[in-house]
């Protein structure tokens, strides 16, 4: 990997790179320690807050295009910690103002207001109209805007430009027990679990009860005061349902495209962790040549 730092790379300096995200959280992030001394010789490098920080492969491919948010100096160990976020950072401006139209055109206006550049997006079929009055962030808004879409969706940058697809669309590949995979986990938990919510009205009397089908673990009840008359009662209580989590995590060998977002198929692990999940975060780290990538897995759709 090629870290340039307002332009001067800085490679040279560092050990052990990490590189990570995840789908619901604005930035990526990059974090590394570099030689930071001015002893034996050695030129000292300045890398400050707001320097420019950027991450190529051995390809020349940009990974990474942001800036340093924090820097930490160790005196002792003659070497200073730099933590970067991709320029979805600015995501978290806080916003005012009615928009109506579709979620691009929404997410589109919301952006320009702001100055950020728009690049692939798809749309979504529907009008939405949000009302911000300093309440909510671009990236809220942006979620908000595309909210009735069920797969979700995934923001992410180009440089410093935003694109949103919908979560998965992109696949990152294939990884197997055979070759990629270093190690599996999996688990189940019912901790979070809602199967009943019993619907109140305004002065705390039961208008029914709504039961999910997942009650074979005995009964877990939410209370929900229906006061919106425009507003489906059965509908709302539905939205409170939760069910089993189920979730897995890999490591595998690295690959740039195993990035949150995306879709990998994994073959031949085990029973539990197999088919074609939606990646939630991931973590990389590039270290002595060594490439490895740590991805949490999305169980609820799984193929």
């Amino acid at each position: 990997m090629i870290i340039l730092a307002d332009g001067t790379d800085v490679s040279s300096y560092i050990s052990t790179i990490t590189w990570s995200g995840d789908i619901n959280q604005m930035a990526r992030k990059l974090s590394f320690d570099y030689l930071y001394t001015d002893l034996g010789g050695v030129a000292q490098i300045e890398i400050t807050v707001g320097s420019r920080i950027t991450m190529h492969s051995d390809s020349g491919e940009l990974l990474f295009d942001g800036i340093a948010i924090t820097e930490e100096f160790d005196e002792a160990e003659v070497k200073k910690n730099i933590q970067a976020a991709d320029y979805a950072f600015y995501l978290k401006n806080e916003v005012y103002g009615e928009f109506t139209g579709t979620p691009g055109s929404v997410s589109s206006m919301v952006l320009g207001m702001f100055g950020i550049g728009t690049g692939q997006f798809f749309d979504a079929d529907g009008e939405v109209s949000i009302v911000a009055t300093g309440d909510k962030t671009i990236y809220q808004i942006l979620t908000e805007a595309y909210a009735s879409v069920e797969e979700g969706i995934n923001i992410y940058m180009t440089g410093t430009v935003v694109n949103i697809e919908k979560a998965g669309a992109r696949p990152a590949g294939v990884v197997t027990g055979d070759d990629s995979v270093i190690s599996a986990k999996y688990k189940s938990s019912m901790e979070n679990l809602i199967n009943r919510v019993a619907v109140i009205d305004g002065k705390s009397e039961l208008l029914m009860n709504v039961d999910s089908e997942d009650t074979q673990y005995g009964i877990v009840q939410k209370v929900y005061k229906h006061d919106d008359q425009k507003k489906d009662a059965m509908e709302e209580a539905e939205k409170l349902f939760h069910s089993l989590e189920n979730s897995g995590s890999i490591t595998v060998r690295g690959d740039v495209n195993f990035t949150a977002g995306r879709s990998i198929i994994v073959e031949k692990v085990n029973s539990k962790i197999q088919g074609m999940f939606l990646i939630t975060s991931d973590s990389h780290t590039f270290s002595s040549g060594q490439h490895t990538a740590s991805l949490t897995l999305d169980f609820s759709g799984v193929v």
